[in-house]
């Protein structure tokens, strides 16, 4: 019975991660751009997920659609941030 309680609260738990990318080394010859991975961190929000890359960035950022479960915010010079929902199985 208990096990089955944990699934239940688990269910209901809305997660996203930011996702920021560092595009430094774009721009060079064909085949030798890449990008990093500069971290991926947790929120239960949207909405704090949004305000903690803005902050990190020091401007208001112009989130568009990206996939059905997913927002980007574009390029932004040397950086691009990605929100994904995480989805758990029950």
């Amino acid at each position: 019975m208990r096990r089955y309680a944990k699934r239940t609260i688990l269910k209901d738990i809305n997660m996203f991660k930011l996702i920021s990318e560092d595009l430094t080394n774009l721009g060079g010859r064909m085949g030798s751009e890449f990008t990093k991975t500069n971290y991926i961190k947790y929120f239960k929000s949207l909405v704090k997920a949004k305000k903690y890359a803005e902050e990190e960035y020091n401007e208001q950022i112009k989130w568009v659609p990206y996939t059905r479960n997913s927002i980007t915010s574009g390029d932004l010079r040397y950086v691009i941030y990605t929100i994904k929902r995480v989805e758990t199985e029950d």
